[in-house]
């Protein structure tokens, strides 16, 4: 009895250490702000989040969010909306949790994957401190990674549950193909599951036969059906081949091997971390030496595998890092970025594993010094790099200062501009703008929101040159007619102010203000009564606008109906106006 107790206490010791590490490692990361980085996106662009109910749940299941088909997370956040809104300490927290549980499964794998329980300890604990991960843990953005991490690493233990078992194995079975389907609709970097069940046999011993080429066809199927899924949507696909515009296969053959050889010495030595690792800049048509010199890098560590014929674990790490990596490497540049620190979260995990199989029986003195001192290390790294993901101007500044001026850093600047701008800054945010534009001409937004900051300081020919140039990108847009015609009216143009705020109107008759503006430009033209029509469908819009009433009130002026005028003025002093009393004093309201 007191043996069991000990050993009951002794494994409850080595689950509870990682997780402290994790806590220690990130737990200052849930004090962040949800960033302008994608986080704001989700809450903002997509109304449907906001609102739990069953009509929108069947969107999360058949739309693309983010220019992502992840509708578990979608869920997730939908979920969280419905009890604590926007509020960033509760979606942080989840985060920090799902982690917690991930580094428990990696514990768990391990075990299950014959690691003893020492090794089994020191894969968990790599895993949970490593600074490569705190983009996973600390980005609100990124929980889709840790949720197909978690339900793939599920599926892992009990496919490995299935082949050992010999009286249960299809419930086991069961459980494996659902833990799957949850993790292909939390992420589609899932879709190399099947080929990595495969590598499980191997690794375990598990003889070829019929049934076990049988049993990896339903994963098989859900890879193709949920790649093709994810794929279906138009932003995704064009994203897929932005990177394509300066760069071919054979490039993309040499950052597939570049992008392999930084995410394997940075398990080791995480070094110039960062959200976004551009592609690099070609001098001539050429790119560093140190890209053509990847792929031969990569066939001496084959060769050397292959010679030395290392422990199977060594090779079990590698091939489970290579293919479950391998749906982010750009072998067909894609995208604007090259490389993201989350992308290792989950193919780490094959490296911990092998390192908690040759440390866990072997280890001596020296190594135990060793290893907590590099642990110790990684968690002193991942706690600073968390800092840099507590508020959008700390991240946007950290991807700007390590990357060179490639088009992708367009929108970190843009993204610094808004902030700035936010701050009162117009200065260094109009600054930000200009760059943003000169690293990528063809990005209508950043015209858009530089034509907003010269408006804003009364520049108006450069905000007007602006807003034109982002409308011949972007296409009729309801906010770009509707600054110009506010251009139009400060400049006394007040029969185009007229024409624009009706072209608005003809693609959102739904705001306020633009009929508000478009009664005062019809005013000032002495077209009294559309101009009366245009306040009424403001008023009708908005009820509660006082300025609605201000203005409508002073058109009843100078049309001589004082009474209406009146009642429009008393109404808008109701609604907390504060520059009508004068005009009520002398017209004798009561």
């Amino acid at each position: 009895m007191s043996v069991t107790m000990h050993s009951s206490r002794f494994n409850w010791l080595l689950a509870a250490i990682p997780l402290v590490l994790g806590l220690l490692a990130h737990s200052n990361g849930v004090g962040g702000e949800l960033l302008l980085f994608d986080d704001n996106q989700y809450f903002e662009s997509y109304p449907e989040i906001r609102t739990l109910n069953w009509e929108n749940v069947r969107k999360y299941f058949s739309n693309h969010y983010v220019i992502m088909y992840h509708p578990l997370p979608i869920l997730s956040m939908a979920v969280q909306y419905h009890f604590t809104g926007s509020d960033p300490y509760p979606l942080h927290v989840y985060s920090l949790v799902l982690h917690l549980l991930n580094i428990l499964l990696v514990s768990v794998l391990a075990r299950r994957l014959g690691v003893t329980a020492i090794g089994a300890l020191i894969a968990s604990s790599v895993f949970a401190v490593h600074p490569m991960a705190t983009e996973s843990v600390a980005w609100f953005s990124a929980r889709s990674s840790l949720m197909y991490s978690l339900f793939f690493m599920l599926a892992l233990i009990a496919y490995i549950q299935y082949i050992k078992q010999q009286s249960n194995w299809v419930i086991w079975y069961i459980i494996c193909i659902l833990c799957a389907i949850l993790s292909f609709f939390s992420k589609a970097n899932a879709l190399p599951l099947p080929f990595v069940l495969l590598l499980v046999d191997w690794y375990l011993g598990r003889r070829w036969s019929w049934k076990m080429a049988a049993d990896k066809l339903p994963f098989l199927a859900m890879s193709v059906g949920f790649g093709l899924m994810a794929l279906s949507d138009q932003g995704t696909s064009n994203n897929l081949y932005l990177g394509a515009e300066n760069h071919g296969i054979f490039h993309g053959l040499l950052f597939s091997s570049y992008s392999l050889w930084h995410y394997l010495v940075h398990f080791f030595i995480p070094y110039h971390l960062s959200a976004i690792h551009t592609y690099p800049l070609m001098v001539e048509g050429t790119l560093p030496i140190a890209f053509y010199l990847a792929p031969l890098g990569l066939a001496i560590l084959v060769f050397v595998l292959w010679r030395l014929k290392p422990h199977r674990s060594i090779l079990f790490a590698t091939l489970f890092f290579g293919l479950v990596i391998s749906v982010t490497l750009q072998v067909v540049p894609s995208r604007l970025f090259m490389m993201a620190d989350r992308y290792t979260y989950l193919p780490y995990v094959g490296f911990v594993t092998a390192l908690g199989h040759g440390l866990g029986t072997k280890a001596k003195s020296w190594h135990w010094i060793l290893l907590c001192g590099w642990i110790a290390g990684l968690t002193l790294a991942a706690h600073h790099r968390n800092t840099f993901w507590n508020n959008t101007l700390t991240l946007v500044n950290d991807i700007i200062d390590k990357n060179p001026e490639h088009p992708y850093l367009s929108r970190a600047f843009g993204i610094r501009a808004l902030e700035l701008e936010k701050k009162g800054d117009w200065k260094h945010a109009l600054a930000d703008q200009s760059k943003a534009i000169a690293l990528r001409p063809t990005e209508g937004q950043s015209y858009y929101n530089r034509g907003r900051l010269h408006y804003n300081m009364n520049r108006y020919d450069l905000a007007k040159s602006d807003f034109e140039k982002a409308l011949e990108i972007l296409g009729p847009h309801h906010d770009l007619w509707n600054y110009l015609a506010g251009i139009a009216f400060n400049q006394k143009r007040f029969e185009d102010a007229v024409s624009l705020y009706k072209k608005a109107l003809l693609l959102n008759d739904n705001r306020s203000e633009t009929w508000r503006n478009l009664g005062a430009s019809q005013a000032m033209i002495g077209k009294l009564e559309k101009a009366l029509g245009a306040f009424d469908k403001a008023l009708a819009l908005s009820p509660g606008d006082s300025e609605n009433y201000r203005m409508r009130g002073l058109l009843y002026l100078r049309m001589n109906l004082r009474d209406s005028a009146c009642d429009d003025l008393l109404r808008a002093k109701l609604l907390g106006a504060k520059t009508v009393d004068e005009l009520i004093e002398k017209n004798r309201c009561q």
